[in-house]
């Protein structure tokens, strides 16, 4: 009997030795998740979200792009090359964000090799910069199908770049404890608002 009693409190001493130790654990695991957050969350302050939902509408309908929708990709890819403080993350989502951020700024590159000179002229109009499709400058060796063409990649591109654009938003919206289990819960976010690629 007295066995018993020596293994059982053996059991809730070890319990509540491992318990001490998560608590600990998780203060430190926290204040790098929030850190995490602030980060992502003050690149995702630079970008206008508006804009970049609107992207396949300026593209194919508008067919006019304001540069103020590119430049903080670009100041982004800037900052990660040189592994700026700010992009750098430390927290328990720290590999899914930085997956995002890389394929972030491939989708980028992606839609701008299609909106460039001499498809896009860059002009300044009522003080704010923008790029407008130039039609004309397909020229008739490329054939009269080519540009619709380039305008639907450019769409499908700027389609991919807005899914990965909400997907970022989405890691800024987990909290500490879905942090904690990414693996699992982060590809179950993704399908639930429809953002997988």
């Amino acid at each position: 009997m007295a066995s018993i009693l020596t293994i059982l409190k053996d059991i809730f001493f070890l319990v509540g030795a491992i318990a001490g130790l998560l608590a600990l654990f998780r203060q430190f695991v926290e204040s790098k998740f929030k850190k995490d957050l602030d980060r992502l969350n003050s690149i995702l302050s630079k970008f206008s979200a508006s804009e970049i939902m609107d992207l396949e509408y300026l593209i194919g309908g508008a067919r006019k792009i304001p540069d103020s929708v590119f430049s903080p990709f670009e100041n982004l890819a800037k900052q990660r090359k040189i592994s700026w403080n700010e992009v750098c993350f430390t927290g328990p989502l720290r590999k899914e964000i930085q997956s995002e951020l890389e394929c972030l700024d491939q989708d980028y590159l992606s839609l701008r090799e299609f909106i460039q000179t001499p498809h896009w002229d860059g002009s300044n109009w009522d003080f704010r910069y923008y790029w407008t499709f130039e039609k004309n400058s397909f020229s008739e060796l490329q054939g009269k199908g080519s540009y619709p063409e380039h305008l639907k990649m450019a769409e499908e591109a700027a389609e991919r770049l807005r899914k990965r654009f909400q997907r970022v938003q989405a890691l800024a919206d987990l909290h500490f404890y879905q942090a904690i289990a990414s693996g699992f819960t982060v590809p179950r976010l993704f399908r639930a608002r429809g953002l997988e690629l």
